[in-house]
């Protein structure tokens, strides 16, 4: 049976590691800069206004993007080009009214409760937001053609550009946020650039249709996903303002990285996963499994330790001197990936069974939770509350899942 192992990816799939390598550096490179000029009040704003944008784009994603990567693999030839055409006009639909939306809650924002934000700020932020958008989409279109080079080439063009105006701002003395959106929208719109050419009203309709059907729930589960994700730092936001948020997203850019570990564990794991269920049944699934969490595990336990370890130092390396007092923080930050790690292993159990009803009824318990009690745990603790409150959904995601895999249908844990 193959280990997780990079030398036995396909070179498609090693360009998609390259490929997140580099939005992952790049987005910590760009956070460390913001975080630096802008302070930690200017850092929570934009880390506010970035959770909208990944709202949307947990939507887009949801009815464009996820049933692309699905519908559209089983398309080739000249079906498979009219198919990607429809796509491209869907979504760019899909992100103009998201944009629209998006400018409307920020226009009402002081009388929906949310702080007034400046015209040029507004206008930026959702012209980034819509260029972000488009340039993800295609960037996964060309993946999916297994076009890695040319989806790596197009991010170095988004991100590079995006990171040396960022870059040149800072030392220029002249970074604002409404400077760093409109950067973003010019390097990640020239970086979405192509022609699609048109399917025809009734291909698009008939791809819509398949999209709208694939995506509803998984719209809903993306919702769920979000609000059970981010809940606690709203309370934090709404608690104790930007500054607080500020820092729980300093300390949460380190952590970052370690998320392109898990994206390999995402690429490896699932179809080897599925060939050991389908050679040696659900004990030799459950054999894979177990022997590669270890593994993953301890790599990544050496790492959170060296984090934790050295928590104040690395923050005054990063972001200042000034910052070195939230190293309890990283690390008790650090403590909490322990708990989110187990998840994987018992999302690709349930996916190789092919029983994902867990996966969607587990966030819907985490979502029903972290509103009830994130107000209450953020006024009480803080910013640590966000920490408590990513261990206890991962706590309670986890159960059901093990609650999904113990059922006799599953037959993957003994009874």
């Amino acid at each position: 049976m193959k280990r997780l192992s990079l030398t036995g990816m396909n070179p498609t799939t090693r360009l998609a590691l390259l490929d997140q390598a580099t939005v992952s550096g790049s987005n910590f490179l760009l956070g460390v800069i913001l975080l630096r000029a802008l302070g930690s009040e200017g850092f929570g704003q934009y880390a506010l206004l970035w959770m909208g944008a990944m709202l949307a784009a947990a939507l887009h994603q949801a009815l464009i993007t996820t049933p692309m990567l699905t519908l559209g693999a089983k398309e080739s030839g000249e079906a498979a080009r009219r198919y990607d055409q429809a796509v491209t006009r869907l979504s760019l639909a899909g992100v103009l009214l998201l944009m629209l939306l998006a400018g409307l809650i920020l226009g009402l924002g002081p009388r929906l409760g949310l702080p007034a934000l400046p015209g040029d700020l507004q206008l930026s932020f959702v012209l980034g937001m819509g260029a972000w958008l488009l340039q993800d989409r295609y960037r996964r279109g060309l993946l999916l053609r297994q076009r890695g080079q040319a989806a790596w080439l197009r991010d170095l063009l988004a991100y590079g550009g995006l990171l040396a105006g960022t870059v040149a701002l800072w030392a220029l003395d002249a970074l604002t946020l409404s400077r760093f959106f409109g950067l973003m929208a010019i390097s990640f719109g020239l970086a979405a650039l192509h022609r699609p050419g048109w399917p025809g009203r009734a291909s698009l309709a008939a791809v819509w249709r398949r999209h709208l059907a694939f995506g509803r729930w998984l719209a809903a589960n993306a919702l769920l996903q979000f609000f059970s994700g981010n809940f606690f730092t709203l309370a934090l936001a709404a608690t104790a303002g930007a500054a607080a948020v500020g820092i729980v997203r300093m300390v949460q850019q380190p952590m970052g990285l370690l998320h392109v570990l898990f994206l390999v564990l995402e690429q490896v794991v699932p179809p080897q996963a599925a060939r050991a269920l389908h050679a040696d049944g659900p004990a030799g699934l459950q054999q894979y499994l177990l022997r590669v969490s270890l593994r993953a595990g301890l790599g990544l336990a050496l790492v959170l330790a060296v984090m934790a370890g050295g928590s104040s130092l690395w923050l005054r390396l990063l972001y200042g001197a000034e910052y070195g007092q939230y190293g309890l923080f990283l690390a008790a930050y650090a403590a909490a990936y322990l708990f989110i790690f187990p998840g994987y292993p018992l999302r690709f159990a349930l996916r190789s069974l092919e029983r994902t009803q867990p996966l969607f009824w587990a966030y819907v318990l985490s979502a029903g939770v972290s509103v009830l009690i994130a107000p209450p745990l953020v006024a009480a603790w803080g910013m640590f509350a966000v920490v408590a409150g990513v261990i206890l959904t991962q706590v309670l995601m986890q159960a059901v899942y093990v609650a999904g895999l113990l059922r006799p249908q599953a037959r993957f844990l003994p009874q």
